[in-house]
């Protein structure tokens, strides 16, 4: 039986409260997501979809649709729509408050404040002329009389209008400008923190104000408590907060009571901030400003709030504040000449006001001028002062309209403009120059003086890096001391650098730009898990391994690995017959085929954002680039029992070792990869297959060798490609392999392998050799090495030159090598920029 009411039995499901609102939520959401992929483009943040996405979906455009409003936006559903938005803006403001750390206000607000006393007098002084033409000529006409609020309330709320600064949208353009670690940067943050704090206090008695008109002192009185809760909030709870911190079971996780706490306090004063007559957001902000920032607490709530309201709650919020937005009745020329005033009003005040107290303060003219751009940044939190006054009654839906263009023109504009007053060669050399923070300064900047006969910076995305890239140090530690048997272990590991950088993608969550802000601080990268352990690592086995963090955009990984690269390089002192190389982990899956390509990025790893970006690193970046495809290379552990002689190595299939095979066929690449074997030394057993170059007339007596190789003789590995190698070329590919026989490690060549040749395209060897013919050839040729690599299992590693990796690639080497076909981890090679 069907039951009443119902879509099944014939109702209106859009008449159920509740099937209306999860339909207005779909609708909401779906379209705030494509409108910020399309702004994504331009570079917009995606809060400007947001709004832009809430005014179209209102009268302002679709609502002017009867059906359309009446169907979707009745006037019966907006109180859920209201309450549902007011709820989620509670926890927004919460988390803005998480964002703020009133600690660092008060160590760096010595230049800032005054900035951000400047940003907040000056557009206040410069709105009292346009104050009073819009109370005269929009707000007095358009409101009822005994509903005009008095013009002492309407003047402070529009210069606490023009005034703010969106701390939220601003700390994202910073940490996509890379701005975060420059002066300009820290100045321009701390500035609109102090400047956000301070109008949200004014906002506080402006809306004190408009609740108590006829009674200034209760206004005075509501004002007074709320500073006193907030004291108490400080005082009285963040000892409790603190508390709960320390009790936690690890510093990289909180507390199911923690949360459970949290979540009350904000509820509770939430509550007492809005009976006493102001709005609850500002008890949650408070509780978010109390909450500390020790052991990146603050952070990891964020991360379990910022999904929810990110996606759900804001946009809702912003839909039902363009359902009070009526661009339809900016409909002369008065009211867009009101819009372009307001504009350039807030625009010259806040940028005039921050410049020139910047540059009095001692920034340069450009500095200073990016500064007030950036200050002026409206966003996100302008729409918030603007509905409390819109609902407040202390504006009308008019002005509100006119204030809403203004804070969207200033806020699309910011990005544009700042990247043509301070573009980023302005202030790149004094990123790379910046002072390193102290993490044993001077015994890191001792060891950098040291000539370094190997340095491997490894680049590492998340926890899933860290067994592959462990063991391969801990394997080049071993094999580094016993190369330097004579000489005392600790100068022999003053030799080698270890460089751990771990890269933080920097998402659309609030949470990765506070760790992009707090990225400079030492106990940001002292609680980072990834860092820490190999910390820990290097200390249990004497290492001086040197962490650092790095917050870049997802599309933008590849630049930023470039740059730590430069940093890396032009503070460090390297051997010039050393290795210096940059690794780039990928962890695969066991199962299933992979989509990693040099040109498309590697399906499991964070450049599968960034196309271009492993192309640009593989490209640009001077030394040595290894990508390293990891299939559980730490699983498989490996022997430490010193360098054995022939006569007691056992065979490959009963090994004792593990096994790194070489894969060589000559040049650069493939040169650099025979050094890089060659720091498994005694560690693994190495294997090289060699390929070799030759022409057509070889085909016989290489036929020979594969008759005599069928008897079971132990040869030498033979498969020739198409690439013609000059004879000064061989001599170096001779002298790297001379170089990978010495000392006390032992090559082993494949026992009774077949021998297959492919003729060279230079050669002069019969026409009737068609390209097709040629590509079988080759293609046979990568099925005869796949064979012969089916020895290397779980644990083992597979070493190829880029140049040979692309060469047999299109044949299918590359194929088999990323699929569940190869068991073994993969090293990709591309030898140093410049290196013969």
């Amino acid at each position: 039986m069907v039951a009443e009411g119902t879509i099944l039995a014939g109702a209106n499901p859009l008449q159920d409260q509740l099937a209306l609102f999860l339909l207005q939520a779909l609708l909401i959401i779906i379209f705030a997501r494509v409108l910020g992929v399309i702004l994504s483009y331009l570079g917009q943040p995606t809060v400007i979809a947001e709004v832009i996405g809430g005014i179209l979906l209102g009268p302002s455009a679709l609502g002017q649709v009867t059906a359309f409003k009446d169907a979707m936006f009745p006037k019966s559903s907006l109180p859920l729509l209201s309450l549902v938005a007011n709820v989620g803006l509670i926890l927004f403001l919460f988390i803005v408050g998480l964002e703020l750390d009133p600690t660092e206000l008060v160590q760096n607000s010595l230049q800032s404040l005054s900035i951000s006393l400047s940003g907040i007098i000056v557009p206040f002084g410069v709105s009292v002329v346009v104050s009073k033409v819009l109370y005269d000529y929009v707000m007095v006409p358009e409101v009822p009389v005994g509903k005009i609020p008095p013009f002492s309330s309407f003047l402070v709320f529009t210069g606490v209008a023009m005034s703010i600064t969106a701390f939220p949208v601003l700390a994202r353009i910073l940490a996509e400008r890379k701005l975060l670690g420059a002066k300009v940067g820290k100045v321009t943050l701390t500035a609109a923190a102090v400047d956000d704090a301070t109008a949200w206090c004014l906002l506080v008695l402006v809306v004190a104000l408009i609740n108590n008109p006829a009674n200034s002192i209760m206004a005075l009185y509501v004002f007074l408590v709320t500073v006193a809760w907030g004291l108490f909030l400080w005082f009285a709870i963040r000892p409790i907060f603190r508390y709960l911190i320390d009790r936690s079971p690890t510093s990289d996780t909180i507390s199911h009571f923690a949360v459970v706490f949290t979540f009350l306090a904000v509820w509770v004063s939430s509550w007492f901030t809005q009976v006493i007559g102001v709005h609850a957001i500002f008890g949650a902000f408070l509780v978010g400003l109390c909450v500390p920032h020790k052991h990146g607490f603050a952070i990891k709530l964020t991360e379990k709030v910022e999904d929810l309201v990110g996606i759900v709650f804001l946009p809702l919020y912003f839909a039902y504040s363009g359902l009070n937005t009526r661009i339809d009745q900016l409909n002369d020329g008065f009211s867009w000449l009101m819009v372009l005033l307001v504009t350039a009003v807030a625009c010259v005040g806040k940028v005039l006001g921050c410049g020139l107290s910047g540059r009095l303060s001692g920034l340069s003219w450009r500095e200073s001028w990016a500064v007030g751009i950036l200050m002026n940044t409206k966003g996100l939190v302008e729409l918030i002062v603007l509905n409390l006054g819109l609902q407040a009654g202390v504006i009308s839906v008019k002005v509100f309209t006119i204030m809403v263009m203004m804070a969207l023109i200033t806020t699309f504009s910011t990005v544009p403009i700042i990247s043509l007053v301070y573009p980023l060669k302005y202030y790149s050399k004094e990123l790379n120059k910046k002072e390193k923070i102290d993490r044993e300064e001077e015994e890191y900047a001792t060891l950098r003086r040291v000539k370094k006969e190997v340095q491997l910076s490894m680049f590492l995305t998340g926890i899933e890096c860290v067994p592959s890239m462990i063991t391969v140090v801990k394997m080049v530690k071993e094999g580094f001391v016993r190369s330097h048997l004579t000489v005392d272990t600790n100068e022999v590991l003053n030799g080698l650098q270890v460089s751990a950088v771990r890269v933080v993608p920097l998402t659309e969550r609030t949470s990765a730009v506070m760790k992009a802000a707090e990225a400079v601080h030492p106990e940001t990268i002292a609680q980072d898990s990834v860092l820490r352990i190999f910390k820990t690592f290097g200390l249990l086995n004497n290492l001086h391994i040197i962490t650092d963090l790095i917050v870049c955009l997802v599309g933008s990984v590849g630049d930023a690995v470039i740059d730590k690269v430069e940093e890396f390089s032009s503070s460090s002192s390297e051997d010039e017959n050393g290795l210096n190389i940059v690794m780039i982990p990928v962890v695969l899956e066991k199962k299933g085929p992979s989509s990693i390509s040099w040109q498309s990025g590697f399906s499991e790893n964070v450049f599968r954002e960034d196309a271009r970006g492993l192309q640009s690193v593989v490209e640009k970046v001077g030394c040595t680039i290894c990508v390293f495809l990891d299939r559980g290379f730490s699983e498989g552990g490996f022997d430490l029992s010193g360098p054995k002689s022939d006569h007691d190595q056992k065979s490959i299939q009963g090994r004792s070792k593990r096994t790194v095979c070489l894969v060589f066929n000559g040049g650069v690449d493939d040169r650099e990869a025979a050094h890089f074997v060659s720091l498994f030394a005694n560690v693994m057993h190495i294997h090289v297959l060699r390929i070799r170059a030759g022409d057509l007339s070889d085909i016989k007596s290489l036929h020979k060798s594969s008759a005599a190789a069928s008897t079971n003789e132990k040869t030498e590995f033979e498969v020739l490609t198409d690439v013609d190698i000059s004879n000064s070329e061989e001599a170096k590919d001779e002298l790297a392999l001379e170089d990978l026989r010495k000392g006390d490690l032992v090559i082993e060549e494949l026992n009774a392998p077949t021998v297959f040749s492919v003729a060279s395209q230079s050669s002069s060897g019969p026409s009737h050799f068609n390209q097709a013919q040629l590509g079988g050839m080759v293609k046979a040729q990568v099925n005869l090495l796949k064979q012969n690599l089916q020895i290397l299992a779980d644990g083992d590693l597979l070493v190829i030159g880029r140049r040979t990796y692309e060469t047999l690639g299109n044949a299918g080497l590359k194929a088999w090598v990323e699929s569940d076909a190869c068991l073994a981890s993969a090293s990709i090679i591309r030898g140093p920029k410049g290196k013969n």
